[in-house]
């Protein structure tokens, strides 16, 4: 006798999504084991939309292939990565993608719970002359625990003339895109060792109308594993001060220095190799994950004050303190803005930032 076969397993509607997705959210990963997992599960966690998730893992040698492994969902798929820097590895997670919108997740970063595709797939459907709709942040340290919501602007908004200025507000994380709009001008450019998305998101406002949606969209993880705190400096200034430039080349009707293929030099080395000690003479780090998240509470602490909220100012700035007491020279604006906050009269309806 032979034997019956197995029933098959009931499609689901993750099998339908990954037979035809209309979002691809694109994560360019290296040696993420600690956080990817987290990072897919909460991109695969949206509701209502057919996506994909699109792991390119660029040369990994931690656990973070086996994590990819350890996640049963039909609509995450992983490819091999060209090991040629993080924009080289976003374009091969666009290449492919089978979506007709691209979003980014960073493989250390979260999509908020609650579902933030939908409302902006929606969006774009109804906006055929927008190319893209961004949306707003929030910070959040190492263990995932959150810090604070960035200032990004609390009303709908169009952000083109904005960005073709060479100013950004938000996150490329926040982004959900047209794909034709991201073919059109050749996704991330490889020059850039950071601020590449900075010079996306200007470069994207050239083919089209991108819309801003409030409210968090995205949640951006602090550590200082990460390129920003790994950069020297001078060298992340130098590239956060490029996309202006080439952004102002553009505007007066001309191509960038860039696409003229005459790109500045930029300074010295790429990274500090010494890693958490001090930098060589002339070559000083960026700022820690942790001076950084100071940075932060210490801004929502600001907002707080300004719209009347005491109590949660004095908490933000309490845990300013908490985020790196060592910052001997901050605890004298500390100190004032404590006492502005007592100073000031309880009120204020806005959420806390």
């Amino acid at each position: 006798m032979s034997a019956t076969p197995a029933p098959a397993r009931p499609a689901t509607p993750a099998d339908a999504a990954a037979a035809a997705p209309r979002v691809s959210v694109l994560m360019p990963a290296r040696d993420a084991a600690g956080f990817i997992g987290d990072s897919a599960r909460s991109v695969l966690a949206e509701a209502g939309v057919a996506l994909e998730l699109v792991v390119v893992d660029d040369g990994s040698t931690d656990g973070t292939a086996a994590v990819l492994a350890g996640i049963d969902d039909p609509r995450l798929r992983v490819v091999p990565g060209p090991r040629r820097g993080i924009s080289a590895a976003l374009n091969a997670a666009a290449a492919a993608a089978r979506g007709s919108f691209l979003a980014r997740c960073d493989a250390d970063d979260f999509f908020p719970a609650g579902g933030r595709l939908g409302p902006q797939l929606g969006l774009l459907d109804a906006r055929p002359d927008a190319v893209a709709v961004a949306g707003g942040y929030a910070s959040m340290d190492a263990r995932g625990r959150d810090l604070a919501v960035m200032d990004t602007g609390a009303a709908e908004a169009d952000l083109t003339e904005e960005l073709r200025g060479g100013r950004t507000r938000t996150h490329l994380g926040t982004w959900l895109i047209r794909r034709s709009a991201w073919e059109a001008v050749g996704g991330a450019r490889s020059w850039f060792e950071s601020a590449e998305d900075l010079d996306l998101q200007c470069r994207l406002a050239g083919e089209g109308r991108v819309l801003y949606r409030p409210g968090v969209a995205y949640r951006y993880r602090l550590h200082d594993a990460s390129i920003t705190h790994r950069l020297v400096s001078a060298r992340r200034t130098f590239f956060d001060e490029a996309v202006t430039r080439f952004a102002s080349q553009r505007a007066a009707g001309g191509p960038d220095d860039l696409e003229r293929g005459r790109p500045p030099e930029p300074p010295g080395e790429s990274t500090h190799a010494g890693g958490p000690g001090p930098a060589a003479p002339g070559h000083a780090r960026s700022l820690s994950a942790r001076q950084q998240a100071q940075g932060h509470l210490m801004a929502a602490a600001g907002r707080a004050t300004a719209e009347g909220r005491r109590v949660e100012a004095l908490r933000l700035l309490g845990r300013a303190f908490a985020a790196d007491p060592a910052a001997i020279r901050r605890w004298h604006h500390l100190g004032q803005q404590a006492a502005s906050a007592l100073m000031r009269p309880t009120g204020g309806r806005g959420s806390a930032r």
